[in-house]
């Protein structure tokens, strides 16, 4: 045995890190030469270097580099475990391996991928990768149940989003597949299924009357007859029927629901599947058709069986941590109407990195994370908007079309609240509009908005309106608000639990309004960016032009002011809400005006003499006489020594009110967590009554409280509880024929 004295080992260790120092002064130049050669490897591999962006490439290069010094320096051996377990981290160099070994799942020590691999006689085959570069640590996060990959600094790269599962734990096992399990119930797998034998109607395509789909060996087939039957037929002969007849369109709505409405839009059955956004309708050779979402079955129709709906699984990731190509994203024509040409920024279920940009097809504008981790958008050099919160690391379009930024600990920073959306995509386009946008057969719908306003404000957009002027209260901000303090709406509209941003469900409730005669309709508004509002407010105004002349259509809208309830905004932040309104709204031409001014109705708070006048002299110096403000009246009201340009009243409980300012009648008023109402449900001959005594009063504003507010119970729009032959309801067949 040779012994070194302490001058001898001093001396080594000098050397080592002289060694180590040389070798990271001139590891730019090695890093470069990697880069080279691992685009000429990829080639070889039959994968194209231009899919990676540069910076992913270098990554690649400088982790390889990393490795090889580590290799280098004998810091790397491999360990084997036979499973991940909650609070548990790897990095490469450890593999979880299947009880006979020869299952492995681990990062692949050169790219940093996350691979599954196959060893067969001691010869290694790939058979599953994650398609990440730069992995560095694969992490089983203790709190949440969900498994990440992250780079060197920490940012996470790839997960199984499978979050809200904390005390799961990964498997490896024999019949060639990695799992996530939470005791028994696995909730994520490298395992491929093969497809069914199936035709398949995904969300939002529909079948019309007498006609059929049939299973690939058309045996079977699926459809409505020529009286508007819903049947399952083994050749000739019906083996299933929903009961109904005078269909119209089967729908597979984009929420999950198979419903069957006839031609007025009446509901006539439901397969009561909402809240499985994506669900498809499926008909396979053995004779069944079924509603299924991912590889659970949630409703199924056959001879003899009708399933109950079953709870929503859990969504598989995608195997791409980006799938969009840098620097070349899809470019698309017109994706909001007009004539500007769009890109696509971020595809389903796919996200950009920070320092990623994509610019318009005309590269004036661009849109991406910026090195503070800011969601952004720019003209030129010139920022038009950006997220309040930084330090993201990536911006991802989910599944479930909701666009959300995260940080390296995969927590949400911002999002967009456009879940429920599934196949959702960001675009941008040549005249600055930034979207998130859901695609049917019928168009593009925009379910979020942000950019340069399509329009400007230039004084009135539209003539003005004339005394008496029928109105309503419309609520703009469902799904959200079906359950109101935990307790779902105790009416349920024929259209289903709808979603707002539903372009369809908005043409319905046009055609309902003009169908009323409602000439005024007053959208909910809680502030600036708020409850989706330029995407939802902007979808009622377009439909509203589309169904009538664009410069004069019959239905109008104005908002109603929430916020001043609660805040008593100061003039100066009430004008930034006008000014926002202008910005965005009152340059359209379904935009509402009296005395060639925008319309504004405020929900102020009817306390006393002096704090009703208090909200009169902030809300008259805000709108500078550029507004025609519409106020709630409050007691005394009319002892203020300034006074709006008009008053209104929001009284639900009552039938109907009959003041010299406004006469209002409402169907009812029973909040969802209220157990008794506080105004039943009132019957067709009174509604009417009322309604046509509103008709003769001589008030500015004839008032229909509400026509959707579901959470406290006082819509008059189409519902099974008051059906009527027209489709529309007797509440709206009574506005109808009073006009």
């Amino acid at each position: 045995m040779v012994t070194l004295t302490f001058n001898t080992k001093a001396m080594l260790y000098t050397l080592v890190n002289l060694f180590i120092l040389v070798r990271s002064t001139f590891g730019r130049i090695g890093i470069q030469t990697n880069t080279t050669k691992i685009r000429q490897s990829l080639k070889r591999r039959g994968n194209s270097s231009s899919r990676l962006h540069e910076s992913q490439l270098e990554k690649y290069a400088t982790t390889k580099k990393l490795r090889q010094d580590a290799h280098t320096r004998d810091l790397i051996a491999i360990t084997v475990i036979n499973e991940l377990r909650p609070g548990e981290k790897i990095e490469f160099g450890t593999e979880v391996r299947s009880p006979s070994g020869d299952y492995r799942f681990g990062l692949n020590q050169m790219s940093g991928d996350l691979v599954l691999t196959r060893h067969t006689y001691g010869i290694p085959q790939e058979i599953w990768s994650a398609g990440v570069v730069g992995g560095w640590r694969l992490s089983m996060q203790k709190s949440d149940g969900n498994l990440v990959v992250r780079d060197s600094k920490g940012d996470a790269l790839w997960s199984t989003r499978t979050q809200d599962h904390p005390g799961c734990r990964l498997e490896v096992n024999d019949g060639g597949y990695a799992a996530l399990l939470k005791g028994e119930n696995q909730l994520w797998t490298t395992q491929i299924v093969p497809p069914p034998l199936a035709i398949v109607i995904p969300s939002n395509q529909y079948i019309e009357k007498d006609s059929f789909v049939e299973s690939p060996n058309k045996k079977f087939s699926l459809g409505l007859t020529s009286s508007g039957e819903f049947v399952l037929k083994n050749e000739n002969e019906v083996i299933w029927s929903a009961g109904i007849s005078g269909t119209s369109h089967l729908y597979m709505q984009n929420k999950g629901n198979l419903v069957a409405r006839n031609s007025q839009g009446l509901l006539l059955w439901k397969s009561n599947t909402n809240k499985n956004p994506g669900a498809k309708l499926v008909v396979d050779d053995n004779g069944s058709a079924m509603v299924v979402r991912e590889k659970s079955i949630i409703w199924q129709a056959n001879a003899s069986l009708v399933v109950a709906p079953t709870p929503s699984p859990i969504f598989l990731p995608t195997r791409s941590s980006t799938s969009i190509p840098f620097p070349n994203p899809r470019n698309q024509g017109p994706a909001l109407g007009g004539s500007f040409e769009s890109v696509d920024v971020i595809l389903p279920s796919s996200n950009i990195l920070k320092g990623d940009f994509v610019k318009s097809p005309n590269e004036s504008f661009s849109l991406g994370l910026s090195s503070s981790g800011r969601f952004i958008f720019k003209r030129g050099g010139q920022v038009i908007w950006q997220t309040d919160k930084s330090g993201g690391t990536k911006l991802t379009m989910q599944g479930d079309g909701n666009l959300v930024l995260r940080n390296r600990d995969d927590e949400a920073l911002w999002k967009s609240e456009t879940h429920g959306n599934p196949g959702s995509r960001l675009i941008l386009d040549d005249g600055g509009h930034v979207a998130v946008i859901s695609s049917n057969e019928d168009g593009n719908t925009p379910l979020w908005l942000t950019g340069i306003p399509r329009g400007e404000y230039n004084g009135p957009s539209s003539p003005n309106l004339s005394f008496p002027v029928r109105s309503t209260f419309y609520y703009p901000w469902y799904p959200q608000t079906w359950k109101v303090r935990g307790a779902l709406s105790k009416h349920e509209p024929s259209l289903g639990f709808y979603s707002s941003g539903d372009h369809s469900v908005v043409e319905n409730h046009i055609d309902a309004l003009e169908y009323a005669h409602v000439q005024l309709s007053i959208a909910s508004w809680w502030g600036p960016g708020s409850k989706l509002d330029r995407a939802r407010i902007s979808l009622l105004m377009d439909k509203s032009v589309e169904n009538r002349s664009a410069s004069d259509p019959q239905v109008k809208w104005s908002v109603y002011h929430e916020d001043e309830y609660d805040l008593d905004q100061s003039p100066d932040a009430i004008k930034d809400d006008l000014d926002y309104l202008k910005k965005w709204f009152t340059w359209h031409p379904a935009w509402a005006y009296v005395d060639n001014r925008p319309v504004i109705f405020v929900y102020n708070e009817g306390g006393g003499v002096d704090e009703g006048c208090d909200v009169v002299n902030r809300w008259m110096t805000a709108g500078d006489g550029e507004w025609y403000v519409v106020l709630k009246v409050f007691k005394d009201y009319l002892t203020c020594k300034t006074q709006p340009d008009s008053w209104h009243q929001y009284a639900p409980g009552k039938d109907a009110i009959d003041e010299s300012y406004a006469f209002g009648v409402s169907p009812g008023f029973w909040r969802a967590y209220d157990e008794e109402p506080k105004l039943k449900r009132v019957t067709k001959p009174k509604f009417c009554a009322n309604v046509q005594r509103m008709v003769q009063s001589p008030a500015q504003w004839h008032l229909i409280t509400t026509f959707n507010e579901a959470g406290e119970g006082t819509m008059i729009e189409s519902s099974e509880e008051w059906k009527s032959n027209s489709g529309y309801g007797y509440y709206l067949d009574c506005l109808h024929d009073y006009p």
